[in-house]
């Protein structure tokens, strides 16, 4: 009795199957190829910036507010934001932020969200309904220069209207 692998038949159709894999092995090298051409593989990382400081308002520490940094050209990279309680923030490594020239905002959080601060980090809580005067705000010409590797620290004052 004839095996049926062995017909001439089954013999072209495996040989059939075994290029169509073979073209879809190479295909698929060529595909991871292209990608890590396009991610840029080879592409070097750029090192994170951190940084800490302190927000004042008439010398007193400040609760209740949202410091955001917005990156300046030539400064790449995203913008980041972080709370203010008792006078003290912080961008750790997690913000991912670039070596570079940032814009200072600072912002209120919304009276909803005031009254659910805690009694331990309400120290300088700004008043509900208070409002951040817009020159520290959507006028800001306040920066700050991080550097990558270094302990970058900035001490702010703002007013309220």
């Amino acid at each position: 009795m004839k095996s049926f692998l062995f017909s001439p038949n089954a013999r072209l159709r495996f040989e059939r199957q075994w290029q169509s894999l073979r073209s879809l092995q190479r295909l698929s090298l060529i595909s991871a190829g292209l990608v890590l051409a396009v991610t840029g593989c080879n592409r070097e990382e750029r090192p994170v910036a951190t940084g800490s400081g302190s927000v004042k308002a008439d010398d007193k520490p400040v609760s209740g507010i949202i410091i955001s940094l917005q990156p300046l050209p030539p400064t790449t990279g995203p913008k980041a934001t972080a709370p203010v309680f008792n006078g003290k923030f912080e961008f750790g490594e997690q913000a991912n932020l670039h070596g570079g020239k940032y814009r200072v905002r600072f912002t209120a959080l919304p009276s909803s969200l005031l009254s659910q601060v805690p009694p331990e980090s309400s120290e300088g809580i700004i008043a509900p309904g208070q409002s951040i005067h817009p020159d520290y705000d959507v006028n800001s010409t306040e920066t700050w220069e991080l550097k990558p590797g270094e302990e970058n620290t900035a001490d702010f004052e703002v007013e309220f209207q």
